[in-house]
């Protein structure tokens, strides 16, 4: 093998294969230990957002949604019972017992992504028009 000009090298092809190969071998355990590793900081923190919500107190739970209106509160009750629909889901507000649904993690994690993007975009158009409504007046012309 020629390195540079006027500077060759001999190099054992099963042996450079081999100390590859055992280079590709340790790097999967590493990402293997690194996965356990992420998987059970995420189980010991309780699941990312969704186990921070859940451990937050009764107070910090309701300062999450004490600014959101009934219309909003109305149109996500409306967006999930729609997608929980889609995938076959009955309603459960007229069934009031425990209930237990299956659905894929694709359908759930659409569900939710849906969830928190709409939520969110109508929130801000909440505060959109409390800004207006404080700066221009309720009729937006002004004070």
């Amino acid at each position: 093998m020629k390195i540079t000009e006027g500077m060759e090298a001999t190099v054992d092809a099963a042996a450079y294969m081999a100390e590859l190969r055992s280079e590709v071998e340790d790097l999967r355990e590493e990402l293997a230990l690194a996965k356990r590793n992420a998987a059970e900081a995420d189980e010991a923190a309780g699941g990312g957002i969704i186990g921070y919500i859940q451990n937050l107190d009764r107070e910090e739970a309701q300062s999450l949604t004490s600014d959101v209106s009934e219309d909003v509160y109305e149109a996500m009750g409306q967006l999930v019972s729609s997608i929980l629909a889609d995938i076959d889901v009955p309603d459960l507000d007229t069934d009031v017992s425990e209930a237990s649904v299956a659905a894929t993690s694709a359908k759930l994690r659409e569900l939710l992504i849906t969830q928190l993007v709409s939520g969110y975009k109508l929130r801000e158009l909440e505060v959109k028009d409390e800004l207006k409504d404080k700066f221009w007046g309720v009729d937006g012309a002004g004070d």
